[in-house]
Parts: structure tokens; C-alpha cells; sequence
């Protein structure tokens, strides 16, 4: 067995440094001489073999036969030779390649579809092509990257091993098919992972753990990526800090003070840390300090504060803490640009700038994303991006400098700045969104918006009750909102079925061109209107992870106070309801959980939680207050109907309501607070349901529990709230 497990071993490994290898957890086993071994049991009676290549034959099935669905092992015949292990995996035939055939065709056709079929022959098999290059990694740049890494050894983890080439393939396709599809600020045509900076790299192999469901991996690489990232901002701020420092010449002769070493500017230089200098140089390892280099840099923190938002409590610490280092980069590299993406003819440059101004946008919706769900001040305010719509999907997944130019000739593109749209949807231009406008950039509209909501009520008080204040927002800015909004969802409505006329096709499921984006933009919308229309406090403790203080949080949250302004966010969360119970709410659990995006889970969340506390605002009036209006007994009977076509029924006896009517039907049902809580209950655990499926993040399982617990808060008896807490006053109800 010794020679077969050391035939297994990985070979042409070079090792540096401490960072370990994958392959290298016995430490110098995998190192010893192959000369002397007897021969593999194998090849025993059969023909003598050629020289071995550095593959063998664990990587060539990684390499090979799990690339393609369509390239199946070949079928071995009793009077079959083995010589097939001896072929380096170059010499095997790929789908749509121009190398030899195999010397072993499959007899058998393709065992199941592509997962994603070509619809633009043009683009997509491009895209296949290069996606495939991407995720094929090289022993020889496996082992630069690990290299690569030596110069960061001495902040890195002591049991941090860096993972095989076969994991990073793995993860790295969990990233493009995970998170990329949902903000693409890579570009993936010329990204190579080979000369990408050792903390991004890191980064999208944390996130691409994650999406992989190797969570403990994914957060070993996460601690990894954010030391590289925080040692690399270190290094290059040391210079300025050395140029802070008095020298040598700046003293007096006389001067009683000893004169400074360079060893004593160099320790001040890095007082920050206890890591010594070099053997070699005395100086401390040099990190780029170009605009490339730092906007990887910038991407890397980007990514690791955009995961661990979501992540374990721990990780949220963590990721919080990195938000202002984020923050202050993006400053530093500028957020005014004073060409547009469009007027530069060449393709690296438009790379780069395109890519520059997706990296700061998107970063800005992550911050909205941190103050939506954690009530926090968000670091990036619309008013300071002075930067350029990202230009549609198509442009920014050109293969080729030559295909970029055709493209660019074909592809009408939205030429206009984030202010200027921001301003455009508010009416204070009389032009509306521009018609080309891409997915991304409606996405970021969103954001603005519901950061201005959120601007807006930190500023907007008013005495909800001795005990309370509500952040209640005055009539003619909800209007002037509300407008805006209309305005966002005509030009994305429109823009949407643009796109689905360009491609013959439906777009809901095409998350290359859109569709991913699409879904969180929705999402957001329903957020936007929700939050702009109620006055329930942003708070929802989910930064303690802590499911039972989570619910007594959401239980504690004051009654709604009725209004037609009320109406229209309680229709927003009974349509999303009616999507879950047409849909299937168990089907939705079991097979398109997986699929939610965060964006998603805030919002089914916010959903839950407005209907139970609208269900139980009705619930608790008395003789005294106004009546159920017929705006809320008709959504109260949608509510109701749409329980019924579920296993979260709430039984009522018609024959109590006298008339056989429906509308005395829901008079009754009005009527009875206990019904409406059992309603409430019932709507909070159909949404719980939902989140006990297959989830990418921690939170998101929490949130699920949290409802759960909440409902049973509801389900317990509690006294009645006094009429002031609840009730607005009789005007409210036409505003």
C-alpha cells in the first residue's frame, strides 16, 4: 500500500516558507525520492508503462472527466490495456476543443443537459470558454500562488494550509456561479488568478467556500484574506509614515537627544505590529503600490466585508470593524470621475475605469445593505458618488478587445452619472431614466432610494406615545418618495421587457443577462415601499444572531398606526405572500431557498413581520376606535383565503356570522381578536417555513428560527394596549 498511497500524493509541489500546502499535512512524506520503489501493483502482468508526467491518476479525473458532462471514463473490456494512465490529460479530447480525440470515445450520449444552454452563440460560448480557462489551475501556478503567500507568513494563521488546486477550482466556481452572477464587479475575461494579489485571491476563495456549503473553509480563508488585505494596507502606508519622522540630518550636532536609527524609524513605522524586518534587506517586504494593486486590494475587503455581514456573530464583529477601513479607501482612490466609460477607445483602459466605478457602487450598496438590516449609518452617502452608471452586462462580458468594439457599435448605453439619475427620478430634470439604462445601475437606484428613506426618518420625529417616539415621516415627503419610486419601477419594468425582446426569451431565469439583479432589485422595491410607508422601527436585533432575543424584539415592537399610507405597504407584503403560497410554501423551502439572495430574505422577513403586526393592530380595536375600513377587510380576506390553500388554515365557523355573506363573514372575523392573533401566528410561521430550507448564510437560518419564536410570543395571551399606543388619530385614516 505505501507505493499507492505515495502514487496518490500530488506531485512537483515546491514548498516555501511555513504556509502549508494541501498536499503536505505529514510534512516531509510527500518529499521523499521516488527512485527504488517497486512497481505500482497496477501495471503488475501487463505491458511496461511509459515515464509517468507529473500528473497522475487522482488529477487526471479531477482535470478530465469531471470538466465536461459530455466526456463520461472510458469502459473498460476484459481485453482492455491500461496504457490510458499513462497519457498525460492533455492528450484527452475536450468538448469543443481542437485537440486529438480520445483514444477512448464515450458509447453513450450526454447523461443530462448543460447547465446552462448557449442562447447567444456570440457571447455565451465565449463565456463558457473563458469561464473554463478560468477554473483550470496549473500545478505550476498552484505553486506561485502558494509562493506568493510566503511574504505574508509571518501574519497569517499558524495552522492556515493553503488548499489544493483542485479546491481552488472548486471554489472559485462558487464564487462565479454564486455571487458573481449576483454583483459582477470582476471582469472575468481577463481575470487570472495567477496574477491577481494574494489577498483578493483569498477573498473570492472565502466567498466561494461559502457557496460551496464549506463553511469552516470558508472561514479559515476569510480570516486569511482579511490579514493579507489589513498587511498590504500597512506596508504601503509605512512609507508616508516614514516621511512623517525626523532623520538623522534634521538634529543639531549639539543636540543632547541621540540621533534616530533607521531601526528606530522602522519600528515606529510599524508599531502597529510585532513582525520583524527581513534578514536579507532589513527592510520591510515591498507591496505595489499602483492603482491596480490597490483597487484589488480594495475588491479583497470589499468581499470579505460583503460575507461576513451575513456570517456567524463572530464574523459580523469582524466585518463591521473592516467597513470604515473599506470606507476610507474608497475615498482615498476618489469618488469623482471625470471621463466616461464610453469615451475611451481602448479596451484595458475601459477595463479599468469600468471596473474601478462597479467596485465603488457596488460598495455603496453594501453599506445600504449593513444599515437596512442592522439599523446602522451607512458609510457612503448618494450625495458624494459623482461617479458613472455601470454600462450594461453584455459590454462588461466581452471576451475581446475586437468583440468589445463590435459590441460598443450594437449596444446603446446609458451615458449618465449617479446624481444626475438620482435627480432624474425626483422630477427635478424633465427628462425621465435614460431607456438603456443596465440592471446594475437600476440596482444602485434602489439603494439611493431606500438610503434616502433612511435619511429621512433620522430626521423626521414625532411623540408616538409617552413611551415611544416614532420616526414618522411628514405627508409631502412620502409623496415626493413615492414618485420616485413610480418613476424607478416604469424605467425597470420597461427596461425589462427591452431585454426580453432583444433575446427572443424570457429573462427570469437568465441570471447572465440580468437576472440575478433583477430579482434583488425587486426585492429591494418591496422593501423601499414598505419601509417608506409604515413607522415600525428598523431595529431587529439580528447583529446578536440570538433567535429568542430576535423575537422578543420583533414581539416588542409597537402597534401600526391604520392609515391609508399603511394600506398600501400591507399590499405590497400580500403579494409576496401570494407568490409563496402559489408557488408552493414547502417547494419554496425545499427547492428555490438555495436560490434566495440576502436581499431576499430581508425583505420575506420585513414581509412577516408588517402583516403580523398589521393582523394584530386590527386585533386590538376597541368599540372606541374607527371600524375596520373595507380597504382593510378586502385585504384582511385575501390574507385569510390565501391561509386556506396552505396547511396554516385558521378554522372559522361561517354560522357564527349570521349573514351568509362574505362581508359579514369578515365582520365576524374583525371582530374577534383572538382569530386575528391565531391569523397573525399563522402568517409568521407559513413565512418561517420558507427560511428551513437550504441557506448559503448563518443569518438567514436565524432569521427562520427567530419567526418561530415570535409566532409563539403571539400565540400567548397579552394585555390589552392602551388606544394611545395603537391608534392613529381619525384624519390618519385618509392620508
Amino acid at each position: 500500500m505505501a507505493p499507492m498511497l505515495n502514487d496518490i500524493t500530488q506531485q512537483g509541489a515546491v514548498h516555501h516558507g511555513r504556509v502549508k500546502g494541501f498536499d503536505e499535512p505529514m510534512g516531509a512524506y510527500s518529499e521523499r525520492p521516488r527512485q527504488g520503489q517497486p512497481e505500482s501493483m497496477l501495471s503488475s502482468g501487463f505491458a511496461p508503462q511509459p515515464p509517468q508526467p507529473v500528473y497522475d491518476d487522482y488529477n487526471l479525473f479531477l482535470d478530465e472527466f469531471a470538466g465536461s458532462q459530455h466526456l463520461l471514463p472510458p469502459h473498460f473490456e476484459s481485453d482492455q490495456q491500461f496504457s490510458m494512465w499513462a497519457r498525460a490529460p492533455g492528450q484527452i479530447n475536450h468538448r469543443g476543443s481542437s485537440r486529438p480525440s480520445s483514444q477512448f470515445p464515450s458509447r453513450f450520449g450526454s447523461l443530462g443537459p448543460d447547465i446552462r444552454e448557449p442562447v447567444d452563440t456570440g457571447t455565451r460560448l465565449h463565456e463558457d470558454s473563458s469561464r473554463a480557462n478560468l477554473l483550470r489551475i496549473s500545478v505550476a501556478d498552484h505553486n506561485i500562488m502558494k509562493s506568493r503567500l510566503d511574504e505574508f507568513s509571518t501574519v497569517l494563521p499558524n495552522d492556515f494550509v493553503f488548499p489544493s488546486r483542485h479546491t481552488l477550482s472548486r471554489f472559485f466556481e462558487g464564487y462565479i456561479s454564486g455571487f458573481h452572477d449576483h454583483l459582477p464587479f470582476l471582469h472575468l475575461p481577463t481575470l487570472m488568478p495567477v496574477e491577481m494579489g494574494p489577498e483578493l485571491l483569498l477573498a473570492i476563495l472565502a466567498v466561494g467556500a461559502q457557496y460551496r456549503f464549506e463553511s469552516n473553509r470558508g472561514y479559515a480563508l476569510w480570516y486569511a484574506a482579511k490579514a493579507v488585505a489589513l498587511e498590504q494596507i500597512r506596508r504601503r502606508h509605512s512609507s508616508e509614515v516614514h516621511a512623517l519622522l525626523p532623520t538623522a540630518a534634521s538634529y543639531s550636532p549639539h543636540s543632547t537627544r541621540p540621533s534616530p536609527s533607521i531601526s528606530y524609524r522602522h519600528s515606529f513605522a510599524s508599531a502597529q505590529s510585532d513582525r520583524p524586518v527581513t534578514q536579507d534587506t532589513h527592510r520591510e517586504p515591498y507591496s505595489p503600490n499602483t492603482p491596480a494593486a490597490r483597487l484589488e486590494t480594495i475588491q479583497a475587503v470589499l468581499l470579505l466585508f460583503a460575507v461576513g455581514l451575513w456570517g456567524a456573530k463572530t464574523i459580523l464583529q469582524e466585518a463591521l470593524s473592516l467597513q470604515s477601513n473599506l470606507a476610507i479607501l474608497i475615498r482615498e482612490e476618489g469618488l469623482n470621475v471625470e471621463a466616461s466609460p464610453s469615451s475611451l477607445n481602448e479596451w484595458e483602459s475601459w477595463i479599468r475605469l469600468e471596473g474601478a466605478n462597479r467596485t465603488k457602487l457596488i460598495a455603496f450598496c453594501f453599506f445600504n445593505l449593513c444599515s437596512t438590516a442592522y439599523d446602522m449609518p451607512p458609510l457612503l452617502l448618494t450625495a458624494e458618488l459623482n461617479l458613472y452608471m455601470p454600462v450594461r452586462s453584455r459590454l462588461w462580458r466581452a471576451e475581446s478587445a475586437w468583440q468589445w468594439q463590435e459590441l460598443r457599435q450594437s449596444t446603446p448605453v446609458a451615458d449618465i452619472t449617479v446624481h444626475e439619475a438620482f435627480s432624474r427620478l425626483f422630477g427635478r430634470t424633465t427628462q425621465g431614466l435614460p431607456n438603456h439604462l443596465s440592471s446594475l445601475g437600476h440596482y444602485i437606484l434602489i439603494h439611493a432610494l431606500i438610503q434616502h428613506v433612511y435619511l429621512l426618518k433620522q430626521t423626521s420625529f414625532a411623540a408616538g406615545s409617552p413611551y415611544d417616539v416614532q420616526r414618522t415621516l411628514k405627508p409631502e415627503d412620502v409623496e415626493e418618495v413615492s414618485q420616485a419610486l413610480r418613476v424607478w419601477q416604469t424605467s425597470f419594468e420597461h427596461r425589462h421587457q427591452l431585454r426580453a425582446a432583444e433575446s427572443g426569451h424570457s429573462m427570469n431565469t437568465d441570471a447572465s443577462s440580468g437576472g440575478s439583479l433583477t430579482f434583488n432589485a425587486t426585492a429591494l422595491l418591496r422593501l423601499a415601499y414598505i419601509r417608506l410607508y409604515t413607522d415600525i422601527p428598523p431595529s431587529r436585533a439580528l447583529e446578536t444572531r440570538d433567535s429568542m432575543m430576535i423575537a422578543s424584539a420583533l414581539n416588542g415592537t409597537p402597534l401600526l398606526h391604520r392609515s391609508l399610507r399603511l394600506h398600501r405597504a400591507v399590499f405590497q407584503a400580500v403579494h409576496v405572500l401570494s407568490m409563496l403560497v402559489k408557488a408552493g410554501v414547502n417547494y419554496v423551502a425545499r427547492a428555490k431557498s438555495a436560490e434566495w439572495s440576502i436581499q431576499h430574505s430581508l425583505c420575506n422577513f420585513e414581509c412577516a413581520l408588517l402583516l403580523a403586526k398589521w393582523l394584530i393592530t386590527l386585533s386590538a380595536i376597541t368599540p372606541s376606535d374607527p371600524a375596520a375600513s373595507p380597504e382593510e377587510k378586502n385585504l384582511l380576506q385575501n390574507i385569510r383565503r390565501m391561509l386556506d390553500e396552505t396547511e396554516f388554515a385558521v378554522p372559522v365557523d361561517p354560522s357564527l356570522a349570521g349573514p351568509s355573506s362574505m362581508h359579514g363573514h369578515m365582520d365576524m372575523v374583525t371582530s374577534d381578536g383572538a382569530k386575528l392573533r391565531q391569523l397573525a401566528s399563522a402568517v409568521v410561521r407559513l413565512w418561517a417555513e420558507t427560511f428551513k430550507g437550504v441557506h448559503i448564510f448563518d443569518m438567514v437560518k436565524v432569521m427562520g428560527a427567530s419567526l418561530d419564536g415570535y409566532a409563539d410570543l403571539v400565540d400567548k395571551p397579552r394585555e390589552r394596549t392602551p388606544p394611545m399606543a395603537r391608534m392613529a388619530p381619525e384624519v390618519g385614516m385618509t392620508g
